[in-house]
């Protein structure tokens, strides 16, 4: 992978990071008195997935990336830096315990933020 990628690559994982903090704020300052936590919640993972994947599509389009191993060597990192930037801004910069971070995963629990990740590891190949 060339520089230039990496570059593209990080850009749109920055645009993502963008992009869900703009539908989370939508989400908790209006809809969730509008609609109830559990919609907002589905509205928001699922807002965040067609975003993930239109600036995803965008991005492997631009640089026409088409081997498998590039795609997939895009999308393992992506999930891994967003996994560890929530983790790690849920315990120490909210000061929530390992335990209370984690349940945010649990699909069990009504949670879809693990969907997410998988968007974001497939969403390449998918483009």
């Amino acid at each position: 992978m060339t520089v230039k990628i990496f570059l593209a690559v990080f850009a749109t994982w920055a645009s993502f990071v963008i992009a869900v903090f703009l539908i989370g704020l939508l989400a908790s300052g209006f809809l969730r008195a509008k609609i109830g936590s559990v919609a907002t919640h589905a509205m928001e993972i699922s807002m965040s997935i067609i975003s993930i994947y239109a600036l995803t599509f965008i991005m492997v389009s631009a640089h026409q990336i088409d081997s498998v191993r590039h795609l997939y060597g895009i999308g393992t990192p992506r999930v891994l830096i967003t996994l560890a930037l929530e983790l790690l801004i849920g315990h120490f910069g909210m000061g929530e315990s390992w335990a209370r971070v984690r349940r945010f995963y649990e699909i069990r629990a009504g949670h879809l933020y693990t969907i997410v990740l998988l968007v974001l590891l497939v969403s390449p190949y998918l483009a």
